[in-house]
């Protein structure tokens, strides 16, 4: 004869836009009592319980939970597109520094479970992150991916490092190739809310390393996979819903003890301007198991040129009377010079001469100023001012 099943002590049900906690012993005790005076009896049998009088704790509302996976949706590699404008690296652009960072992703055994990629601002980091990620995706090593701006992430009242973990084990039950046992673990942190309310390492250690630990034998050959972290330094600076410079460095730290632990079998890549907390991290404690691309070590030059040359190949389909070849080397070269080795520079560059669908006129206008030869001190004033936004 079989045991009779155990009973899990707590129970996650939805009253009206909430989330509560009951305890199942009490529920139990209730539904067993005749006549008990909460529980009522339907002509079907059913019985109907009055959770108002159980201990219940609340656990979140429903606008909060769509909150989450709004988050938990922005914060993927693929949206970065369609919510920011940031686009993929051109083909054939920036492929020595996206081959230095495929090579620690992909290398049998890297000195560094850790990379961290940085720049100063307009160098075209989440460009190289986003392509970073497809190829990962593509080649069947991508773990998860997190992009942030702190302007067009959504907010909510729960902290941003309850996501993170959240996310976090989501995708690695939806991509890491391992056996149905560790996806269905990992994908039980639905039914374990109060973990959410605890130190992010912890959250670490029970939602992925446990499950990790627990099928070692089965996930020893899964090859290491890639987390994407990119614009945590954007989070801290703007103060988006409350992240500080502590959460930042608690989601840093907690990420460099899982790298120490053998079973965790993942990669992180952490993207973001030489400054601030993140630095000051791989400066400090990550120094021993990180290793740095400075992707302004890359002449981006070349890349430029190709990038300017896409962009007016484009800007003459809409212009089908301007000359076959234009605007000229001559012109290429000079807004080149003028980018100084800024993609960002290049596109606000772009979208000042070719915004607002001018007209013909206006076109060559914008695009005398952008190389200097304009007289008209308006239009080089509009364009410096939006250069020196683009570089915020």
């Amino acid at each position: 004869m079989s045991a009779p099943p155990t009973i899990p002590t707590k129970l996650t049900v939805r009253v009206g836009d909430k989330l509560v906690y009951v305890d199942r012993n009490e529920l139990g005790q209730m539904l067993s009592t005749p006549n008990h005076p909460n529980v009522s009896v339907l002509g079907n049998g059913a019985k109907v319980v009055n959770v108002d009088s159980l201990k219940c704790t609340t656990l979140k509302t429903k606008s909060e939970d769509e909150a989450e996976r709004l988050l938990i949706t922005w914060a993927k590699y693929e949206s970065v597109g369609p919510r920011t404008g940031v686009q993929f690296c051109l083909a054939n652009t920036r492929t020595c520094a996206q081959a230095k960072i495929v090579e620690w992703a992909t290398g049998h055994q890297p000195a560094t479970p850790m990379l961290w990629v940085t720049s100063d601002a307009g160098m075209g980091k989440t460009s190289i992150a986003l392509s970073i990620a497809r190829a990962c995706e593509r080649k069947g090593i991508l773990a998860s991916t997190f992009f942030f701006d702190g302007k067009s992430t959504p907010k909510s009242e729960t902290k941003l490092n309850t996501y993170f973990v959240r996310a976090l084990a989501q995708e690695m039950s939806q991509r890491v190739p391992g056996p149905q046992e560790l996806k269905s673990a990992l994908q039980a942190i639905r039914n374990d809310n109060d973990i959410f309310s605890k130190p992010v390492q912890e959250q670490i250690d029970e939602l992925i390393l446990k499950p990790l630990r627990n099928c070692k034998a089965e996930t020893k050959n899964i090859s290491s996979l890639v987390i994407v972290i990119d614009g945590l330094d954007h989070l801290v600076e703007s103060g988006w819903d409350g992240f500080t410079s502590k959460d930042c460095r608690e989601l840093l730290v907690a990420l460099r003890k899982a790298c120490g632990d053998p079973s965790f079998p993942f990669r992180v890549m952490v993207s973001s301007r030489p400054e601030g907390d993140v630095k000051d991290f791989f400066s400090t404690t990550a120094r021993d198991i990180s290793t740095t691309v400075n992707i302004e070590d890359f002449k981006a030059d070349e890349d430029i040129a190709l990038f300017y040359e896409n962009a007016f190949d484009n800007i003459q389909d809409h212009f089908p009377d301007l000359p076959d070849v234009w605007p000229g080397n001559n012109v290429i070269e000079a807004l080149v010079k003028r980018a100084s080795g800024r993609f960002g520079a290049a596109n606000t560059i772009i979208e000042y001469i070719s915004g607002d669908r001018p007209s013909r006129n206006v076109l060559l206008k914008r695009l005398d100023c952008a190389v200097g030869r304009s007289t008209d001190s308006a239009e080089e004033r509009s364009l410096a001012h939006l250069l020196e936004i683009g570089e915020k």
